[in-house]
């Protein structure tokens, strides 16, 4: 017997004495010619064309059995897909991975592989499988790759019952169909893929129309997220910032507990995140996917609206404020108008906040965009405005009066945001009324007041202030001025004269409660001098400071210094000699 190159190279695998293959018919090639035409014109039927290859291959190679196995879904294995001469069920149901079995080893290696005594065949070759060949009397067997370039389609198999030498000739006219066959499989799937996409574009096309109708016909958010999760058919959540609720969930049924998979589609306009729609991941199509991903687009245009829509209203009761904050007694007609349009009714008392931020990342007019967002959210569920306008380094902020809860969490949510930024947040806070400008003037102050007690405090109200309001409220600050000079107006001459710091010494005694070593510690001296001071103060102010009468005019006249100071009428900001006697 005439070994072939291939038994060369399986040198082992062919027993020493073996039956001649048949000769190959002098037709073959004309038979493989009629095998191409057949195949270009069922193309398309791929059942077809694999049935037709297996009967072709047994009858030219005069072979007992002939079947194909293709390439699995996941490309890294093969199954039987068609055969012809198998007298068993098992045989339809074997499959090896690459680089297993002759299939494997074939496509690995790229060339066609015989094995003369297959019962001596091993090469990772499963156990189901080997079992399988040798149930059916496989003696002999050879396996072309199918390849279609460097794209792995499958291989195709040949065997007799019967130990045969396959010669070089049998193993080419092999090989010779299994790239022809390899071709029109190749052309096969991808007219089929490309049916498949063609399908899934057009049922995608046909989503996204869907869902665009439904934004067109201002059905809003829910309306969009109830088609698409009717779309979809599954129960989806979508998180969002522009318009309540924030979080809504949409569908029939529940999503998993917390910890289970879930797939998060992000809703997103240029480089901004608006928000994500939450769903299920278990078990979702490309077509679902895709509807998620119409549904998020078609989402992120309507949240785009409503967030333009906010922002013009937004704009237009920050100008209306504006307007309000620069008038004095009767409201002209032309802003009481704007004011009915916006939908702010003049006649509500309003409380006015100021707010400053400092230090962190807090750039130009976010501190306004924080301001809106966060008491306009909690507003909203009250069916509340907000009028808020940026002045100078400050945010004024006009609110129609809350219970203290929701006023306290709106406040805290500003300040959570602004810190977030790490920087500072300081208010201040009118009484409510109906003098938007008087209470600008109100917040304002006590912003300013929030400077004297930083960091110990970052808040300072009207209404915490007591009788000191009086001096917020009153156009004519004279008599708050004379009193600050009748107690302390000695010890402003005399700081301002001698450069001394007899008013801050005497602020830590107050503030002590007479107890000299805390005033002392306050003002970073020793005990010894800070008796030496007060004995200075006493003389100057002719006053027993221990007196509790003294000490309570004293007291009132500094918190009366602070809130002028805020006012921008600080007494000692003008001392002298002529001030001190008014």
């Amino acid at each position: 017997m005439k070994a072939s190159v291939l038994d060369e190279v399986h040198r082992g695998l062919v027993p020493a004495e073996t039956d001649e293959a048949p000769q190959v018919p002098a037709n073959a090639f004309q038979a493989l010619f009629e095998v191409g035409q057949a195949v270009q014109a069922d193309v398309v039927d791929l059942g077809r064309v694999l049935n037709l290859v297996v009967h072709r291959t047994s009858e030219l190679l005069n072979a007992d059995l002939a079947w194909v196995a293709l390439l699995d879904e996941s490309g890294t294995g093969l199954r039987v897909t068609e055969s012809c001469g198998a007298r068993f069920p098992e045989f339809a149901e074997m499959a090896v991975p690459i680089g297993a079995g002759l299939g494997g080893v074939a496509l690995q290696k790229k060339e066609t592989i015989v094995a003369g005594d297959y019962s001596v065949y091993t090469a990772g070759t499963p156990e189901m499988v080997h079992n399988t060949m040798l149930a059916e009397g496989v003696k002999s067997a050879m396996c072309a790759p199918m390849l279609r370039g460097p794209t792995m389609v499958g291989a195709l198999y040949a065997a007799n019952r019967s130990t045969t030498a396959f010669r070089s000739e049998h193993v080419s006219l092999l090989s010779t169909l299994a790239t022809q066959v390899s071709s029109a499989i190749r052309h096969t799937q991808m007219f089929r893929e490309l049916e498949r996409r063609n399908d899934l574009l057009e049922r995608s096309f046909n989503i996204h129309r869907e869902l665009t109708a439904v934004g067109l016909r201002e059905a809003g958010l829910p309306g969009i997220a109830e088609a698409l999760a009717r779309v979809v058919r599954t129960t989806l959540v979508i998180e969002q910032e522009v318009v309540l609720p924030f979080r809504e969930e949409y569908g029939v049924g529940s999503l998993p507990e917390a910890g289970s998979e879930r797939l998060e589609v992000s809703i997103t306009a240029g480089d901004k995140t608006l928000g994500q729609i939450i769903v299920p991941a278990d078990e979702l199509s490309e077509l679902q996917v895709l509807a998620l991903d119409h549904g998020a687009t078609v989402i992120a245009l309507e949240l785009l609206k409503q967030r333009t829509a906010q922002d013009i209203e937004l704009r237009l009761r920050g100008e209306l404020l504006e307007e309000l904050l620069e008038t004095a007694g009767s409201i002209p007609v032309q802003v009481a108008e704007r004011a009915e349009r916006l939908q702010v009714d003049l006649a509500t008392p309003r409380r006015v906040f100021a707010f400053e931020a400092e230090g962190g990342q807090i750039g130009y007019g976010e501190l306004l965009a924080i301001v809106r967002a966060k008491a306009g959210g909690r507003l909203h569920v009250l069916d509340g405005s907000v009028l808020a306008v940026k002045r100078g380094a400050s945010v004024i902020m006009a609110m129609t009066e809350v219970v203290p809860e929701v006023e306290a969490a709106i406040l805290h949510d500003i300040r959570k945001a602004v810190e977030s930024r790490e920087a500072a947040l300081f208010v201040g806070i009118s009484r409510l009324a109906n003098d938007l400008a008087g209470s600008q003037r109100e917040a304002t102050a006590c912003l300013k007041l929030t400077e004297r007690t930083r960091p110990a405090g970052a808040q300072v109200r009207a209404d915490d202030l007591g009788p000191l309001q009086f001096v917020l409220g009153s156009g004519d600050l004279t008599h708050a001025h004379e009193m600050v000079l009748e107690q302390l107006g000695p010890l402003i001459d005399h700081d301002a004269t001698k450069k001394s710091t007899l008013l801050l010494t005497l602020r830590a005694y107050l503030d002590a409660d007479g107890h000299q070593p805390t005033a002392a510690a306050a003002c970073y001296i020793h005990v010894s001098t800070l008796k030496y001071r007060l004995k200075k103060i006493r003389e100057l102010l002719g006053n027993d400071l221990s007196d509790a009468d003294v000490g309570f005019r004293l007291r009132l006249a500094f918190k009366l210094m602070d809130l002028l100071a805020a006012l921008d009428a600080d007494p000692a900001a003008q001392a002298g000699p002529e001030a001190a006697r008014g």
